[in-house]
């Protein structure tokens, strides 16, 4: 029987900026107004075509409220990437975006394959400038997107650049991918100081 590799890939980021939205789009493409904050941790499966196989990803939406925060360390381990997630509403989720950055370097390596998402494009009221995102990302040599978990802007696109880029991407001995002989069921979703220049 043929496998496809799998990769473990986790979003992160303050809360409200619309993690489970995200999730709930790229994998049921589906949006709603009414979701509860994620109570600790939830994962989905995603299988995508990276150009020239299938590669699952296993994707783990995590709470971003600080009384989570000491158990990131755990929902971060053997991850092969990251997606650090802010509100473009939101200059404050922009602020703290640089400590989920700080946090999955220190957990995973400057090695790990990281994507800088500025989710709820289709808001108006931004706060945070797009140039001055794709810039600091760029900086950090991380993946840059803008999204909108409502109307699936992006999502589609963000999802399978990760499965294009992790197959080819070094490996540190904490990230190993795995082959999966069996698909898992989904768990059931139970519901600073800014170090940016104001621009």
């Amino acid at each position: 029987m043929t496998t496809c590799p799998s990769y473990k890939v986790v979003l992160v980021g303050d809360s409200r900026t619309g993690k489970t939205s995200l999730l709930k789009q790229c994998v049921e493409h589906q949006f709603s107004t009414e979701v509860l904050p994620t109570a600790g941790l939830d994962f989905q499966w995603k299988k995508v075509f990276s150009g020239h196989e299938w590669v699952k990803l296993k994707l783990w939406d995590t709470a971003g409220e600080d009384r989570f925060r000491s158990l990131m360390p755990a929902y971060l381990q053997d991850a092969a990437a990251a997606i650090v997630v802010y509100d473009v509403t939101c200059w404050r989720s922009w602020c703290a975006a640089r400590d989920w950055v700080n946090l999955v370097h220190h957990e995973l390596g400057k090695e790990t394959l990281l994507a800088m998402v500025g989710n709820k494009a289709d808001l108006e009221g931004r706060e945070v400038p797009q140039d001055a995102a794709r810039e600091e990302s760029l900086t950090l040599g991380a993946l840059f997107l803008e999204t909108s978990a409502k109307t699936g802007d992006n999502v589609d696109v963000l999802f399978q650049e990760l499965a294009t880029q992790l197959p080819n991407r070094p490996r540190s001995a904490r990230q190993a991918a795995k082959p999966e002989l069996q698909e898992e069921e989904a768990r059931p979703s139970r519901k600073r100081c800014c170090l940016f220049p104001q621009l």
